[in-house]
């Protein structure tokens, strides 16, 4: 059965429609089934949603046509992005599992008012990504809490790596510069490689 619906649009590299279905299993767990009729032919209806989870006893008999009549009794929520990567999108912005970094350097979006859906069947195909490697954001909402995270850190960076000193900043500012290697790859046409050399063993 199916409970709920959603209508997501593809990213930038594949603008396709995807139907996301919530499947109910007989054991009362939900699955997310995210299909694209485009490309589904009466063959793979089946193998689609044992696939994404081999619990999911689907008729053999089902028909395109028959899910058709079942996205069209559905209701429609608002549509939704699928981006196919982390990190910079096309827009600027910067997306992690659980927020997204808006282009303008404000404040961080949960990803469930951001407007975007992971297909975790995607991630998993095409990246070899579960779940669990996704990347996260620890993102500490007061600007006290910051300034004292970074005190802590720079207090101590010196008694850490002694005269790799700024070898380690170097290395640390360029993981930053890493969040913009698709602006630096559309303005410069290329990036720079870091080589990392210290005079002495960190303490």
């Amino acid at each position: 059965t199916a409970d709920s619906l959603r209508m997501v649009a593809g990213g930038d590299e594949e603008p396709t429609l995807t139907r996301v279905l919530n499947c109910l299993k007989q054991d009362g767990t939900t699955v997310t089934v995210p299909i694209c009729l485009d490309k589904l032919t009466g063959r793979s209806i089946s193998d689609k949603f044992t696939s994404v989870d081999s619990g999911l006893g689907v008729s053999s008999k089902l028909t395109i046509a028959a899910l058709t009549d079942l996205f069209a009794s559905l209701p429609t929520p608002p549509s939704r992005t699928a981006p196919l990567r982390f990190g910079t999108q096309p827009n600027g912005s910067r997306l992690y599992s659980d927020c997204v970094l808006p282009a303008d350097g404000s404040a961080p979006v949960p990803l469930s008012e951001s407007g975007l859906y992971l297909d975790e069947s995607y991630f998993k195909k095409q990246l070899g990504l579960g779940v669990g490697d996704y990347p996260t954001l620890l993102h500490v909402p007061l600007a006290e809490g910051r300034h004292a995270c970074f005190r802590l850190m720079t207090d101590n960076w010196e008694t850490v790596f002694g005269s790799n000193f700024v070898p380690a900043w170097l290395s640390m500012a360029y993981g930053v510069a890493g969040f913009h290697y698709c602006h630096y790859q559309e303005t410069l046409g290329s990036w720079p490689l870091c080589y990392a050399y210290g005079g002495a063993p960190p303490r």
